[in-house]
């Protein structure tokens, strides 16, 4: 099976983010078996959660600015969104506890 390529698609990501919805799904399965300690859980879902926006995010970004994908544009990008996520974290404490 042949894909067309599409404008702005950046195929190795696709990976990355099969891996960080894999990290929100294993989650909550682990949590409705009890699989695992309920804050390792969170965490996993809550970073596969972050993984996720920071590439949609930066994909975005790529497709309507034409910014072009290299390790230093993804490296800047990816510390400026996780700086951002990092510190709004607190404010928002059912999301780091679990609930």
């Amino acid at each position: 099976m042949t894909t067309i390529p599409r404008p702005g698609h950046i195929a190795a990501l696709d990976g990355l983010r099969g891996l960080a919805a894999m990290m929100v799904v294993f989650s909550h399965y682990a949590k409705d078996v009890k699989l695992l300690d309920p804050r390792i859980e969170a965490i996993m879902g809550q970073s596969g959660v972050m993984l996720f926006f920071i590439l949609s995010g930066f994909l975005m970004m790529h497709v309507t600015t034409g910014l072009q994908l290299t390790r230093e544009n993804l490296r800047t990008f990816f510390i400026s969104r996780l700086a951002r996520v990092v510190r709004a974290r607190p404010l928002n404490p059912p999301c780091w506890v679990g609930a």
